[in-house]
């Protein structure tokens, strides 16, 4: 990530007339220190810094020290903590007997297959009577 010393220093290249001196940059680096902790990314400041200049521009470090000041972006909300949402849905499982997909934390059989197989008599396993793909 630049740092401001170094976005201050490279405005020149975006235009030959913001070639800034050294004190110039101590001086400015504080309040584009602010906008990088309020998220703005690199190139973002750089923009407004360096974009729709007075073709007069006369005094350069004044114009962006106003512009750091004046158009310092609002402070970034902090992103929400998705982990304590609450727990994550059971992974998605292919039933062995019927190839249907279900959700459930271990591999076996879905509802419908189990509920079958409860009711089979004499322990065979039939199934939901729903064929997996392939199947004949």
């Amino acid at each position: 990530m630049a740092t401001a010393h170094e976005i201050l220093t490279g405005l020149h290249r975006a235009d030959p007339r913001l070639l800034l001196s050294e004190r110039d940059v101590h001086r400015l680096t504080p309040g584009t220190v602010r906008w990088l902790e309020r998220g703005a990314p690199p190139e973002a400041i750089s923009l407004a810094l360096s974009t729709g200049l007075p073709p007069d521009l006369r005094h350069p470090p004044s114009v962006i020290a106003h512009r750091l000041r004046e158009l310092l972006p609002p402070q970034a909300r902090p992103r929400p903590d998705l982990r304590g949402r609450g727990p994550r849905p059971d992974p998605f499982q292919d039933c062995d007997g019927c190839g249907r997909v279900f959700r459930s934390p271990t591999p076996g059989r879905c509802g419908d297959c189990r509920r079958a197989d409860g009711r089979a008599a004499g322990g065979t396993r039939s199934g939901c009577g729903v064929r997996a793909e392939g199947a004949a």
